[in-house]
């Protein structure tokens, strides 16, 4: 049995970082998206629903932001947790405790 290593990360990181490196990345996008619809035409079939999502996810770890966040309306959801107990409205049916 043999192991792989992952390669190296490359120094310079794997997404674009000049304009034209970009662009082209873009060009191609849209080029694949465009055949897939064509493709699907030509076979009389429905064009597939297609879309590019682009999401940035950020982390700011160093709390520089606490008083942003603390007068923020409505209340900042990162000082809470998701999925956070929520309290029964009065007048609902809650258990009742064993005599």
């Amino acid at each position: 049995m043999s192991a792989q290593l992952a390669p190296a990360y490359p120094s310079e990181g794997y997404l674009p970082t000049r304009l034209a490196q970009l662009l082209a990345v873009r060009s191609r996008q849209q080029g694949a998206v465009v055949q897939a619809r064509c493709k699907a035409r030509e076979q009389g079939l429905p064009a597939p629903c297609v879309q590019q999502l682009h999401l940035s996810l950020f982390f700011d770890g160093t709390h520089h932001h606490a008083d942003a966040n603390d007068a923020a309306n409505p209340a900042c959801s990162s000082k809470r947790p998701l999925a956070a107990p929520r309290k029964p409205a009065s007048g609902t049916n809650t258990p009742r405790s064993k005599p």
